[in-house]
């Protein structure tokens, strides 16, 4: 995200308080910026409004643990404020929210100025609330689910680059989510909803690094043993830079990932993704994953500079013999 120089300046007392910038050397965005990765929480609100129906839980053997399938969709919407947009989220926002119900979960990113907008129209049963930003805007990242979850915690980066140069990530408390979506009683998968560093220089490829790290440790500690699915703009052009290609491969290998777009053989890698992690407990598979052509507006255009990316993911619960099996046999 880009801000227009005399936008920054107007800002620039303010940022140099609520970003946690140390110099004027990291204001100019000269060198990456460290912080403290604050964490805070906000509950889910539960509407009890949706019209969709049930996510469905595909039929079994008498006896046999549950098996089901959702769809998940991750979208940048693009939602910087008007004067400083590339866009035009003020009219695009209204056109975005309704196609979210297409999905039985919505993790979207720079839901930053125009939330009433993009929540005006979606039925879901489950959102997140924005968290209180500290920074000149929030972390834009928001869930909507028919899966119930609890609420979302909003984790920030520990480092950013750029106030004025650079991509001027410093200016926004930019991080990631972590929910528990319940899938059946008992059983539930961790979702991550992230937006990393953006940018092409040198500092915001270490910066965005440095993301990834934060994230596996995160993972390590709080979702140990647990089935994960990690979505959002990841900001890492792996086709264009070595840096971003070591930076996703050496966290697909450290979190034991799998990419929904690699494993459906998917014409093009995007930095929109879905990653995904299954455990003997629980199977976790990606029947499909599309490039969703409806987010458009009446002209044609893209409602986002980002594409829309949906996946149908699909689990089951696992009998412990089953459990045997996928790890080779008892020993």
């Amino acid at each position: 995200m880009r801000y227009p120089i005399g936008v920054l300046a107007a800002l620039a007392v303010t940022l140099l308080a609520s970003c946690g910038a140390p110099s004027l050397a990291n204001f100019a965005g000269l060198s990456i910026a460290k912080r403290d990765s604050a964490s805070s929480f906000t509950f889910a609100l539960n509407l009890g409004r949706s019209k969709r129906d049930p996510v469905p839980v595909l039929p079994a053997a008498v006896g046999a643990d549950p098996i089901g399938r959702f769809t998940l969709l991750t979208y940048n919407v693009a939602g910087l404020p008007q004067v400083i947009s590339p866009s035009t989220p003020r009219v695009n926002m209204p056109l975005v929210s309704p196609l979210l119900n297409h999905y039985d979960v919505a993790v979207v990113q720079e839901d930053f100025s125009y939330h009433r907008e993009l929540v005006r129209a979606t039925s879901h049963t489950y959102r997140s609330e924005p968290m209180q930003p500290r920074s000149l805007v929030g972390d834009g990242l928001s869930v909507f689910s028919e899966l119930p979850f609890e609420g979302a915690h909003h984790i920030r980066w520990q480092r950013c680059h750029g106030f004025i140069s650079g991509a001027t990530d410093c200016l926004a408390d930019k991080g990631f989510t972590f929910s528990e979506l319940t899938l059946a009683p008992g059983l539930s998968v961790h979702l991550y909803n992230l937006h990393a560093d953006s940018g092409g220089g040198e500092l915001d490829i270490e910066a965005r690094a440095d993301n990834f790290r934060q994230l596996a440790r995160y993972i390590a500690e709080h979702s140990r043993q647990q089935a994960v699915i990690v979505a959002g703009d990841t900001n890492l052009r792996v086709t264009e830079t070595a840096g971003d290609s070591v930076t996703l491969e050496t966290f697909i290998e450290s979190v034991g990932l799998k990419d929904a777009c690699r494993v459906c053989a998917c014409p093009l890698e995007l930095i929109d993704r879905v990653l995904y992690r299954a455990t003997p407990q629980l199977e976790l598979s990606v029947a499909r994953w599309w490039h969703d052509p409806r987010f458009i507006d009446g002209h044609g255009q893209p409602l986002s500079d980002h594409p829309a990316i949906g996946v149908e993911i699909r689990w089951r619960r696992l009998h412990d013999d089953q459990m045997v099996a996928q790890l080779g046999g008892a020993h």
